[in-house]
This record gives C-alpha cells, sequence and structure tokens, in this order.
C-alpha cells in the first residue's frame, strides 16, 4: 500500500524539532478536556461495570474526587505527547534511506522509529501512570493524601514499583504509534478529497483576513475528523491491553507484581460468565480517544504550521 507522507521529508525549521512543542501543547490541553472521561472508563476496565454504575460511584464520590489523579497524568502527558512527536520524526529521519522510500515513506524506518518511539515515551510515563492508576482507585482515596505522597511512599520498595506495566506500556505504545504516523496523511486523503471549488471568492468573504480564517478553520476541523477517527480506530483495537496494562498497575505498593499472562487469567477467571466484561468501558473509550486524539493532532499541526510558517 502507497502511503503518502510528506510531513517525514520535511525537515524542521526549528532548531529543537517543532515536533516536541507541537505534542506538549496538545497533550497539555487533551488532558484538561478528557481526563473526567478518563476516569470513567478506568472504573469500567477495574471492575467491569457499565458506564451507568461507574457514573453512580464517582457521584457518589463527589465533585470534590472527580479530578482527583489529574496530577500525573498533566505532568506526564505533555510530555509523552512531546516525546512521541518528537522522537518519532527524530528517529525516522535517522533511520529513513533514499533506498527505502516509496511515495516520500519508508515503512522499515517507520516501523522501528515507532517502536523506539513507544520505548522511550512508556520509560517516561509508567510511573507516572502507575501513581495515576492507584489515585484513580476509590480503594485508596483514604490511603494517600495526593501524588507527591503516594511518590514518596513507594519508593521504599524501589525502582521496580514505579515501573509496573512498562513491558505492556511498550507493546501497547509500539504498534500504536506506527498505525498512527504511517496512516495520518492517508486517511486525510482518503477522507477528504480536494475542493476545486476552494479558489474561487465567495460574495460572503471579501477580505484576506476572512479568507486565511476561513482556511486555517477548515484544515483545523479536517485534522481533527481525521485524528479522531484514526485514534479512536486504534484505541479501540488495542483496548483489551490497556485493561490488562490497568490490573496490573492497580496492585498494591509492596504486593507481588503480576505478570501480563497472570493479569489476563485473572480477569478472564473473574469475568467469564458474569455480567461484567473484559472489555468494559471500551466504549467510553473510542468517545475519549475521539476527542483526545482529534484534539492532539488538530493542536499539534496548528502550532507546527505557526511555528514553521511564522
Amino acid at each position: 500500500m502507497n502511503i503518502p507522507n510528506q510531513r517525514h521529508n520535511d525537515e524542521p525549521k526549528w532548531p529543537i524539532g517543532s515536533e516536541y512543542l507541537c505534542g506538549m501543547g496538545a497533550g497539555l490541553l487533551s488532558v484538561c478536556i478528557t481526563f473526567p472521561i478518563n476516569k470513567l472508563m478506568f472504573r469500567q476496565s477495574v471492575w467491569g461495570f457499565d458506564a451507568a454504575s461507574a457514573l453512580r460511584q464517582l457521584r457518589i464520590e463527589g465533585i470534590g474526587y472527580l479530578y482527583r489523579g489529574v496530577g500525573p497524568p498533566l505532568l506526564v502527558k505533555p510530555l509523552s505527547s512531546s516525546v512521541m512527536f518528537g522522537s518519532y520524526n527524530q528517529f525516522y529521519r535517522m533511520l529513513s534511506t533514499e533506498n527505502n522510500n516509496v511515495n516520500g515513506f519508508d515503512f522499515q524506518a517507520s516501523l522501528l522509529a515507532s517502536l523506539l518511539s513507544g520505548a522511550t515515551e512508556a520509560l517516561i510515563a509508567t510511573p507516572f501512570e502507575r501513581i495515576q492508576m492507584i489515585l484513580q482507585d476509590g480503594r485508596f482515596n483514604n490511603q494517600y493524601t495526593n501524588m507527591f505522597d503516594l511518590f514518596y511512599q513507594i519508593r521504599r520498595y524501589g525502582i521496580q514499583e514505579y515501573y509496573r506495566g512498562f513491558r505492556i506500556t511498550v507493546l501497547r505504545n509500539g504498534p500504536s504509534t506506527f498505525l498512527y504516523f504511517c496512516s495520518l496523511d492517508y486517511c486525510e486523503q482518503k477522507l477528504f478529497q480536494p475542493s476545486s471549488s476552494s479558489s474561487s471568492s465567495s460574495s460572503t468573504i471579501t477580505t484576506t483576513t476572512q479568507i486565511n480564517n476561513q482556511r486555517i478553520t477548515n484544515e483545523f476541523m479536517r485534522k481533527f475528523i481525521t485524528g479522531a477517527i484514526l485514534g479512536g480506530t486504534i484505541s479501540t483495537l488495542i483496548y483489551p491491553l490497556n485493561v490488562i496494562r490497568t490490573r496490573i498497575q492497580v496492585q498494591p505498593i509492596g504486593t507481588k507484581h503480576m505478570s501480563i499472562r497472570q493479569a489476563f487469567e485473572q480477569l478472564y477467571q473473574e469475568r467469564i460468565g458474569t455480567s461484567r466484561s473484559l472489555v468494559a468501558g471500551i466504549h467510553v473509550n473510542l468517545f475519549r480517544s475521539f476527542l483526545h486524539w482529534g484534539c492532539l493532532t488538530a493542536i499539534s499541526d496548528f502550532i507546527r504550521n505557526k511555528i514553521n510558517y511564522n
């Protein structure tokens, strides 16, 4: 399959790489918008609740606990998004060769860059995701004051306690990063055919500013829709991995570490034959992913254009 992707061929005009700043700004805004939805999904995936039961649980806890656990993602999501966008593009430029390019895209370099970028992101994000999982679980509301208290208490169990779920996080990040970057431009071209009418002046648009504003708005919406559809699809495909990762990372500190296989077997034994689903929360995850990846794609592209062309 030919996947046109001109972004890979464009060298960044900013010395440290505009992709890092793009991911950081987009990740920060996305966390603020999607955290309550993410917490609802978390409760479903941990306990196998339906959306109504999980929502009822959050309502009982009260509005004061709605954003409990937002600290770690607010710190790490902009950083991990920055690493994902920046390191992928840097690794791709390092690994890409003219001999392997097909229509401006090096499939092998993209795959290796995705795996390296996913591992780099996991190395940074896993300790914060571990903290976030515990803080979002209502069982620990009275046990830990905040993320700083939890970070301090975990230290006595060693570095491995911070990195519960590292392997499955890498397993999740690599393929999803590859599917996202190698499909982004291809999907946009399939979803939005070039319009010949865009060059003709409309009677309602009389100034250059209005024309530019309309062009920016149209471009933003195209990127948002493309990122939302692509991200929602990828997140749905890898959602079972997220359920297993959540089960691993929500274990109390100091307990025996759980392997990927053990987590899957535990979930299977608990939920098969009951009303609780192995993929509980997948519908909420789809909605959250639409918002998250739509914002991430559109905002990062907007920032990139501002940096590179202003």
